[in-house]
């Protein structure tokens, strides 16, 4: 037997093979955030060692540890247990970065469809399934995205017996879903979602995917957005894919050989885009101070979303030499390499995208 403060040390706990840590909560909210020990304002009981062998689980040496928060979906009262927010005054134990896995006595899907994101959303393959759902009475499946552009049909409420939206990451089109319970958010951080299916916690039967044509070899492009499509296409049972000649071809681990593809649909649409209203005057006016004061010449950048990063893009066409390496560029980017901007040599502007994993609004 060994002192407490060496049993729940978070670098001890962390060493042991296959770290598996499983504790209860009272509430955990959509955010990831876990409640264990306090019920509102009122306590529930001590604050015991579960942040510490959560976190060793989730920092485990051999990268193989799991996290697991496990807890019944709703009171005895029937409320339910996973809450948009917690209770005013309730402790938070345990943050969404550390959680991996959240279990409750909730039913598993039939089917899992995974449908790829942004730009690159199938749009006529999203109609297809819900035409298909739709008319054959199918039951219970749950489509799991990225934030996704254009109708996101299977989420209507008309629709809510037969799909469920579960967003790694939520966009326009399916907040009022997700705020009326038809819907689920997965609170997790960007570069951790292709753990999801490497992990096997996300097992798609179906991915709808939105590609480029083959080249003379075979090969198609994931084209605008790649996030996380390859890791969902590696454990996707069948793949079906959109075919498009508007889809731009990328590169790096955008390439997939036509081979793959269980089932393969041609079509000839504009790319669906993400409305932008154009930077306003305070937005203008932050990002001519950021660019001229805050953003260097030989800088590499990263941009979110948004008017202000644009804003800022669109101000630093006298600069020189800078790189981009961010998850996304929108049309800012697009502006600085135009026709009407040609690159130029080290006494001018020279633009270089280093990396990147989706392209928002072009």
């Amino acid at each position: 037997m060994l002192e407490i403060n060496y049993v729940n040390k978070v670098g001890v706990i962390s060493q042991n093979p296959k770290m598996t840590a499983i504790n209860s909560a009272i509430e955990v909210d959509l955010t990831g955030q876990v409640c264990s020990d306090s019920i509102g304002t009122r306590m529930y009981s001590g604050f015991g060692g579960q942040v510490d062998f959560i976190r060793g689980a989730a920092e485990g040496f051999d990268g193989k540890g799991k996290p697991i928060i496990a807890l019944p979906s709703t009171t005895n009262k029937g409320e339910s247990k996973i809450s948009a927010v917690t209770k005013p005054g309730a402790g938070i134990v345990t943050t969404r970065a550390h959680v991996h896995y959240v279990v409750t006595d909730a039913s598993l899907a039939d089917s899992v469809v995974f449908v790829q994101g942004a730009a690159a959303t199938p749009l006529e393959l999203v109609g297809a399934l819900t035409e298909h759902g739709v008319k054959n009475n199918l039951k219970n499946i749950e489509v799991c995205h990225m934030h996704t552009e254009g109708p996101a049909l299977y989420c209507n409420p008309e629709h809510s017996h037969i799909f469920r939206s579960k967003s790694f990451f939520m966009g326009g089109n399916v907040r009022k879903a997700v705020a009326e319970g038809r819907g689920d958010s997965v609170p997790i951080f960007l570069h951790e979602i292709p753990y999801l299916f490497h992990r096997k916690i996300v097992q798609p039967d179906v991915a709808l995917i939105h590609v480029s044509p083959p080249d003379q070899h075979g090969y198609c492009s994931l084209g605008t957005s790649v996030d996380c499509v390859r890791a969902a296409l590696v454990h996707s049972k069948v793949i079906v894919a959109q075919v498009n000649p508007k889809m731009p071809r990328t590169f790096g681990d955008a390439i997939i050989h036509q081979s793959h593809f269980d089932y393969l649909v041609n079509i000839d649409t504009p790319l669906p885009q993400h409305g932008g209203k154009g930077s306003s005057e305070v937005e203008t006016k932050i990002g001519q101070l950021i660019a001229e004061n805050l953003v260097d010449d030989g800088a590499t950048l990263q941009m979110g979303i948004g008017n202000i990063p644009d804003a800022v893009l669109s101000a630093l066409h006298n600069h020189k030499d800078l790189g981009i390496h961010s998850e996304m560029f929108a049309d800012g980017v697009v502006d600085l390499v135009s026709p009407s901007q040609p690159l130029r040599n080290s006494i001018g502007q020279i633009l270089l995208l280093r990396t990147s994993s989706r392209v928002q609004r072009t």
